[in-house]
């Protein structure tokens, strides 16, 4: 129901663009090369203007039938003739249209025309039936329009949208109404179409559960149909004066007779008498509960003002008797104020002077557990760093060792050949990176997952290896660790500068958050919480 009131609300803007294609067309019309052109732009705008304006869709009909005349292509003057029967079925002029059909036989209709001649043959009978006031020729006309039925259905492509609306239709007609919703339905789940031609398979389908006596489903998929007629601009809207009936009958009078003046008004813009028979059968009704709701609103408003005012007096009444009471404890009152405004004066120093000793405390305790925080750290990284400086003093002896005998041996060119591989540096590296990865994980077990919680699905850092991290976490864990200095970090991880500084950009633009915060949530990573930060 939000999502209809919102596309009213924009009717304007549907209706622009609909007038946008309109003009277009009009100027395509002024340019038209031939007549052929010209036919087929007649078509399109009778198309734009079939459920938005009945007589200019009818007065593009009606030249497009004067061209085929005068081209005397006979396929033209059958298809013309065809949509002007239809434009006049849709207004509601029935007998007229009936003339047109009349006076096309069928051998004269081509084959690719076929389905449509009996498709508007169909319309016809059925709209027939539907307001016959005689039992018989409802029947008659019922007959009629099954009979066109199965020739149409035997005509059209089984997979098509008009084979489903039709279908749905008839077996709506005959009271089939779970072979109506599972045909609609289906056809829907498996295919998409337009925002018009959803339209009428959502009215279908509200007709179909109402022979089901499902009222909940009924009222949502005349909304539906309502809010697509609303979308694609048209001003035929038998849907909404359905929706507004049941509104009706509900209670909800205001936005039912809304609902029916806006069917009201735009049957008229489009001169469509059929709907405007339907809405005038109607909208007396609801628009005499509509003011009699408005009028005892405004009894009630009038008796509400009545009270109002009566007890306004009283009010008065007793504001005076204070007053003079109100003189007599003035003085009185005067003192205790004085007293109360010192006392207040003096609650709100100790308060101030409270919250001051509450900052301070919450101050000392983040002190204290940013100093445990980094004890642990500093701690930790001492035993690792005296635990590697020991290795690496039992490497460096034992190479020196090697290079001595290898000096004494004269072996210059295998002493040269080892002092100048690159090797045994990257093992090093290597090992110490492997060293830092796992004092940091240690550390920090959750740190990979923390921080790619702070980042978007698609900017999460997956390391190669469980137990190691890769360049761009050790580049954050070092930022972690307090190293911040994008230099700092450079030389650390031996890369150059400007790398260090895309992996920090490259990652803060993958923020979930703002992404200028990224570092200060990383800093927080790891960080034990204190009864402070309960604020």
């Amino acid at each position: 129901m939000e999502q209809l009131e919102m596309s009213i609300k924009q009717r304007p803007v549907y209706e622009k663009q609909r007038e946008d294609r309109i003009a277009r067309l009009h100027k395509d019309l002024r340019v038209a090369r031939n007549d052929t052109v010209r036919f087929d732009t007649y078509q399109k705008l009778l198309d734009e203007y079939k459920y938005y304006n009945s007589d200019s869709a009818l007065n593009y009909a009606r030249r497009r039938v004067e061209l085929a005349d005068r081209l005397g292509e006979p396929n033209f003057q059958v298809h013309s003739r065809l949509d002007e029967a239809e434009v006049l079925i849709i207004a509601g002029m029935y007998s007229e249209a009936r003339d047109i059909l009349s006076g096309i036989r069928r051998e004269e209709v081509p084959d690719y025309l076929v389905p449509f001649h009996n498709h508007v043959m169909r319309s016809l009978y059925a709209r027939m039936s539907e307001y016959a006031l005689r039992p018989q020729d409802r029947d008659r006309y019922t007959a009629l329009a099954d009979s066109c039925q199965r020739v149409f259905m035997a005509t059209v492509d089984t997979a098509s949208l008009i084979y489903a609306i039709v279908t749905a239709d008839n077996l709506n007609t005959h009271g089939k109404y779970r072979e109506s919703v599972d045909e609609l339905e289906g056809y829907l789940k498996d295919h998409k179409c337009s925002i018009h031609d959803y339209a009428m398979s959502a009215c279908t389908l509200a007709f179909a559960y109402r022979g089901l006596g499902d009222r909940k489903k009924e009222k949502e998929y005349f909304i539906r149909s309502a809010t697509s007629d609303m979308q694609s601009a048209v001003m035929d809207h038998m849907s909404l004066a359905e929706l507004a009936m049941i509104l009706y009958q509900e209670g909800d009078v205001e936005r039912a007779h809304r609902f029916l003046q806006i069917a009201f008004d735009d049957a008229k813009r489009n001169n469509s008498t059929q709907r405007l028979l339907q809405i005038t059968r109607v909208l007396p009704q609801i628009n005499e509960v509509y003011v009699n709701t408005l009028q005892s609103k405004h009894r009630t408003q009038v008796w509400a003002t009545v009270a109002i005012s009566l007890l306004v007096v009283v009010l008065l009444g007793i504001m005076l008797l204070l007053r003079r009471q109100m003189r007599k404890t003035n003085a009185a009152k005067q003192e205790i104020q004085k007293a109360n405004d010192a006392m207040h004066e003096l609650n709100d120093a100790l308060h101030k002077a409270n919250d001051a000793l509450n900052e301070t405390n919450r101050d000392l305790v983040r002190a204290n557990r940013q100093i445990a925080d980094n004890a642990i750290i500093k701690e930790e990284y001492i035993a690792r760093y005296m635990d590697m400086c020991s290795v690496n003093m039992e490497k460096t002896d034992a190479n020196r060792k090697r290079w001595l005998k290898l000096l004494n041996a004269r072996k210059f060119e295998e002493l040269s050949l080892e002092l100048k591989a690159t090797s045994p540096m990257e093992d090093e590296l290597r090992s110490f990176y492997e060293s830092f990865d796992a004092s940091f994980l240690t550390l920090f077990p959750t740190f990979v997952e923390d921080l790619n919680n702070l980042l978007t699905d698609d900017g999460r850092i997956v390391p190669k290896k469980e137990g190691q991290l890769n360049t761009e976490l050790r580049v954050f864990a070092l930022i972690r660790l307090g190293i911040t200095d994008s230099v700092k970090i450079a030389q650390f991880l031996r890369y150059s500068l400007s790398t260090i500084y895309n992996y920090r950009t490259k990652v803060r633009n993958k923020a979930r958050g703002e992404r200028d915060r990224l570092e200060d949530e990383i800093m927080k990573i790891g960080r034990p919480k204190a009864p402070g930060d309960l604020r």
